[in-house]
């Protein structure tokens, strides 16, 4: 995929615990454009499919989805959103 780097939204940290490992995890999100259509992953076995999803989708249905799993990733994947969501609203205003 080609994209344009827009801006730095966030920087976050975290420490993952999955027994016996403890691994200390950091997550860059970027503002980004691309003309690319298509997602082609190139990891099947890690990624079973992708597609482009609205900002509407990651504050709504799919947030809720995420959180009702109760488990940490997921909610540590939701925090990305919502701080990257925040950052993008802070741009319009």
């Amino acid at each position: 995929m080609r994209i344009e780097l827009q801006r730095y939204l966030v920087a976050a940290t975290a420490r993952l615990l999955y027994e016996p490992h403890d691994v200390p995890w950091r997550t860059h999100v970027f503002l980004a454009t691309t003309a690319d259509v298509e997602l082609a992953p190139q990891d099947t076995e890690e990624i079973q499919a992708a597609r482009w999803g609205t900002l509407p989708e990651l504050s709504g249905p799919l947030r809720e989805r995420l959180l009702a799993t109760g488990r940490a990733f997921w909610r540590y994947r939701v925090a990305l959103h919502d701080a990257a969501a925040e950052a993008i609203a802070a741009d319009s205003v």
